[in-house]
C-alpha cells in the first residue's frame, strides 16, 4: 500500500477535476457513452515531485452502492483510462496501493571536509565544567583549583571533541554530534543526583535524546530514520493527548516523500524489523563515545584525581545503564510505529467523465520545534556570556522557539543583544526566562518560593515579561508558583512553559 495525502486546497481541488498541462475537452463520444449507458473516468498517481508513480495498483468503487467497479493497474505513467462504467454513477470513490517501487533515500550526508571540532569542543568544556561544579557542591571541593586543572590541560575537550567526529564524519550531523555529547553529559547530571532529586521518567527521556542523536548518523538512513522518529516522538510523547493513527501515518509518508521516492509504506514496514539491528549499531557508537570521554578523563592532571575518579564513576553507571535504556527507547518507538501501521489506504472521492489526480505530499521532518538548525543554534548563544552556548542557553533557544511556535511569543523571536533579557519578541517587548528546579535544597539553589517571586518581581519591575520554566518542578511547587501569580495579577506579563 502506498498512502497519498493531497497538497493542499489547489491540490484537493484538482483531485476531482484536472490538473494543470492535464485539462481536455469533453470527450467527443461522450453522446455515444450516453447513448450506450456508459462513462468513464481517468486515474493520475503522482510522486512529490510530480512524476508519475508507476505501476500502482487502483480500486475504483460506487459511492451509491459501495460495489467495486473497477480495479487494476496503472500504467508505467502512473495513468489508467477506465472505459465502460455504469452511465449512472457519477460519484465515485478511489485508492490506490502496492506501489511496487522501493523506497530510494534522495538526501544523503555529504562527506566531511570541514568538521570544526571546535564547535563540539565548546559543548564539551561547558559541560565539564558544570559536572566538576557540581562535583564542588556535593564535596565542597574548590572550584577554582579544578577550574584551573581543566584550563591546563585543554586536550581533555579536545580529545573528545576530534575522537566523536572521527566516528562520525558527516558535514550534515556535526550538530548531532553535539547534541550526543551534551545529551550524555546531560544524563551524567542525571546520575550525579540522589534518587528523590530526580522527576519521574526523567532517565528514560535523556535516553530518548541520546537515541534520537545516534540513529540519526547511521549511514544512508540515519536522517530519514530519525525523521520518522521525530514524528513518532512528537505524536506521542504527551501520553494524555489523543492520536489520529491516520494522520500520523500520512505525516510519516510525507517525510520520507522529502528524503526519497518510492513506496514509503514498505519501508516504515520493513523498518519494524530491522529497529533491534540499529539499536546495536547506535550502541556500538555510543560504547565508542563513551570510550573517548573515558580516555580523556584519564589524562586529567594529578590536580584533579579526585575530580577524575567522580566523573569515572558516573561514566561507569552511564555505561552500565546504556544496554537497557537503548532497548528500552527502540521498543517504545517499535511500539509506536505498529499503532500507525495497518491503516486502510486512503480512500479519495472522484467524478466519472473527468481526469482524477491524486499527488503524494512532502514535507520536511519535524525539527527543532519547527525551525531551523541554524536559528537554534542562534538562538542558543547567550550575549550575557559572549555569545557561548551553555545547557542554559540551549534550553533558553528550545522554551523560546516553542512558545514561538505555538504563538504565545510573537515572532520572530531574538536574543537581547545587551544581555539583559533572554529574548525580544516582533513587537519589541523584551523576555526573560526563570527557570526553577524541585531536585535541589533551597540552599543549593533548588525552588523557593519566596525567593523565586521575588525574583520574577524584579524582572517586571525593570520593564521585561517574563516566562516560567516549571520543567523541573513538582506539581505541589507548579501550583503554589501558579497561585502566587494569580494572586499579584501578574497573568498578563507571564508565559508558562511547558
Amino acid at each position: 500500500m502506498s498512502a497519498i495525502k493531497i497538497k493542499g486546497a489547489k491540490v484537493a481541488k484538482l483531485a476531482a477535476g484536472a490538473v494543470p498541462g492535464s485539462e481536455r475537452p469533453e470527450n467527443k463520444d461522450d453522446k455515444a457513452d450516453q447513448q450506450s449507458g456508459t462513462r468513464w473516468m481517468e486515474l493520475r498517481y503522482l510522486h512529490a515531485d510530480g512524476t508519475g508513480v508507476p505501476n500502482a495498483c487502483y480500486v475504483v468503487k460506487s459511492q451509491q452502492t459501495g460495489s467495486v467497479l473497477s480495479q487494476g493497474t496503472l500504467d508505467g505513467n502512473g495513468f489508467r483510462r477506465i472505459d465502460g462504467l455504469p452511465f449512472s454513477e457519477v460519484a465515485v470513490t478511489y485508492w490506490f496501493h502496492d506501489d511496487p517501487t522501493a523506497l530510494t533515500i534522495k538526501r544523503k550526508p555529504k562527506p566531511n571536509t570541514n568538521p570544526q571540532p571546535f564547535l563540539v569542543r565548546q559543548v564539551v568544556e561547558a559541560q565539564l565544567h558544570s559536572l566538576a561544579k557540581q562535583a564542588t557542591e556535593a564535596w565542597d571541593w574548590t572550584w577554582g583549583v579544578l577550574q584551573g586543572g581543566f584550563n591546563k590541560d585543554a586536550s581533555v575537550s579536545q580529545i573528545i571533541a576530534d575522537t566523536v567526529i572521527s566516528l562520525i564524519p558527516v558535514v550534515d550531523q556535526v550538530a548531532d554530534v553535539r547534541d550526543l555529547v551534551a545529551a550524555l553529559f546531560d544524563l551524567k547530571h542525571f546520575y550525579a543526583r540522589v534518587s528523590w532529586q530526580r522527576l519521574p521518567d526523567e532517565e528514560f527521556w535523556l535516553w530518548m535524546g541520546v537515541v534520537l542523536t545516534l540513529v540519526g548518523c547511521i549511514p544512508e538512513l540515519g536522517s530519514a530514520i530519525k525523521g520518522v522518529f521525530r514524528v513518532l516522538l512528537r505524536a506521542f510523547r504527551d501520553a494524555s493527548a489523543k492520536v489520529n493513527p491516520r494522520q500520523v501515518l500520512d505525516q510519516l509518508l510525507s517525510v520520507l516523500n522529502y528524503f526519497g521516492k518510492g513506496n514509503g509504506y514498505r519501508w516504515l514496514r520493513a523498518l519494524l524489523g530491522q529497529l533491534e539491528q540499529h539499536a546495536r549499531w547506535a550502541l556500538q557508537k555510543l560504547r565508542g563515545v563513551l570510550g573517548a570521554i573515558e580516555s580523556a578523563l584519564r589524562k586529567l592532571p594529578d590536580l584533579v584525581r579526585a575530580t577524575r575518579q567522580y566523573f569515572l564513576s558516573l561514566l561507569n553507571t552511564l555505561k552500565s545503564r546504556a544496554d537497557a535504556m537503548v532497548q528500552r527507547v527502540i521498543a517504545w518507538f517499535k511500539d509506536k510505529l505498529q499503532r500507525v501501521m495497518g491503516q486502510p489506504p486512503v480512500q479519495r472521492k472522484g467524478t466519472t467523465n473527468a481526469p482524477n489526480t491524486t499527488q503524494q505530499q512532502a514535507q520536511r521532518p519535524p525539527g527543532w520545534f519547527g525551525a531551523t538548525r541554524k536559528r537554534y543554534d542562534e538562538l542558543s548563544q547567550d550575549p550575557a556570556h559572549n555569545g557561548k552556548i551553555s545547557p542554559k542557553s540551549r534550553n533558553e533557544a528550545r522554551v523560546g522557539m516553542k512558545l514561538e511556535q505555538d504563538g504565545k511569543l510573537a515572532g520572530p523571536i531574538k536574543r537581547d543583544p545587551s544581555g539583559g533579557a533572554e529574548f525580544i519578541d516582533a513587537k519589541g517587548t523584551k523576555w526573560d526566562v526563570k527557570s526553577f528546579d524541585s531536585r535541589w535544597p533551597e540552599r543549593k539553589g533548588g525552588f523557593s518560593l519566596t525567593r523565586d517571586v521575588q525574583k520574577i518581581e524584579q524582572e517586571l519591575l525593570s520593564g521585561e515579561n517574563v516566562i516560567l520554566d516549571t520543567q523541573n518542578l513538582t506539581l505541589q511547587h507548579k501550583s503554589q508558583l501558579q497561585q502566587a501569580i494569580q494572586s499579584k495579577g501578574w497573568g498578563g506579563r507571564i508565559q508558562w512553559f511547558p
